[in-house]
């Protein structure tokens, strides 16, 4: 566990901490968790566990979710005591993937749902040259339009800004996977509606593909100087889009080929992005890179396995120390899920 002082200088700071990114990856784990079971589990410390000794989670908004179930958030508060005042408060961002075994299918996905070639500028800064995907400035809209007991996102956090008991506390803004991706767009979002309250926003995000261009990812950056990124060494969604010709040699070290189907994928990104003249990068800044090792393999382990075991929430959490939120879904290679891959084949309904 951590230290309040830790849990402050992880969120003000950017002094890293395993064990304060642990308690936002189980945020993450408990977005992927069906709707009605999100609240009762980020309540209950003995499945969704503090932070810091004692500590104590409430769900102060949703879990909303849009009407085709893609894109879900909620916003909980921390307390170091179950009495004490609330030490921060956290949006947790789920994307449009719940099926994240498929790491190949997260990529496919986020090419087709969120349009890379289509780059749009921020709503907020229409004359900025920063630009996002299309399909992600919907998926922004679709979460600026929840809503949970008549109240929007916006809303609550803007009441919690407002409220003396939270005024001034950080708001830390967490994805992982798509989630972390949509965690990049929504935190400068809430910092630009939020910038006459001065209340201090910190994007967390775990596994997350690129969000925008060089122009967006500059902007990101000076808002946010303290934004942790954990990104592991053998994990493919974190490749897309800027470096996503590395993911053909990936797990050469771990005797494992790319499939020629792959292989094909990636070309034709990339000869679309360069004939668009389209170009994505990660921040840098705050980046922590995961060392992933090769997976134990069991029967019929496949180049897809090997990317879905990276990928997954719990291999991150695996790679932090930490330990996964009772109930949330556990890594299955496709042998003992019973299928292939999801979205091999293309587009996933």
């Amino acid at each position: 566990m951590a230290t309040e002082a830790a849990v402050r200088d992880f969120l003000l700071r950017g002094q890293p901490s395993h064990a304060v990114a642990v308690g936002f990856l189980q945020l993450c784990e408990v977005s992927y968790l069906p709707q009605a079971e999100i609240k009762a589990t980020v309540e209950n410390p003995t499945l969704q566990p503090p932070i810091t000794p004692g500590g104590r989670w409430q769900c102060v908004w949703g879990p909303a979710q849009d009407d085709d179930t893609a894109n879900l958030a909620f916003v909980a508060l921390y307390r170091a005591e179950a009495a004490a005042a609330p030490l921060f408060a956290a949006v947790a961002i789920r994307g449009t993937d719940v099926h994240i075994d498929d790491a190949w299918g997260v990529v496919l996905e986020f090419w087709e749902d969120l349009d890379v070639i289509d780059r749009q500028t921020l709503p907020w800064a229409p004359d900025d040259p920063a630009r996002i995907a299309g399909g992600t400035l919907d998926a922004l809209n679709a979460f600026r339009a929840l809503t949970s007991d008549g109240q929007t996102l916006l809303d609550c956090v803007a009441s919690l800004a407002g409220a003396p008991a939270t005024a001034g506390i950080p708001l830390a803004v967490v994805g992982h996977s798509l989630g972390g991706c949509m965690a990049t767009v929504v935190a400068p979002w809430l910092h630009h509606e939020l910038r006459a309250t001065a209340v201090p926003i910190t994007p967390v995000t775990f596994a997350a593909p690129t969000a925008g261009n060089p122009a967006f990812v500059a902007a990101y950056q000076q808002s946010f100087p303290n934004a942790p990124r954990y990104w592991s060494s053998l994990d493919i969604v974190p490749r897309g889009w800027d470096d996503i010709a590395s993911v053909k040699s990936i797990y050469a070290s771990c005797g494992l080929a790319c499939p020629d189907l792959v292989r094909f994928g990636i070309d034709s990104y990339e000869l679309a992005m360069r004939a668009a003249d389209v170009a994505y990068v990660q921040p840098d800044r705050g980046a922590i890179a995961l060392a992933g090792s090769c997976a134990q393999p069991v029967t019929d382990w496949s180049w897809y396995d090997e990317a879905g075991f990276h990928h997954h929430a719990s291999s991150y959490m695996r790679l932090l120390g930490g330990a996964d939120v009772v109930g949330t879904p556990l890594w299955k290679p496709a042998a003992l899920r019973g299928r292939g891959p999801s979205r091999i084949g293309g587009r996933s309904g």
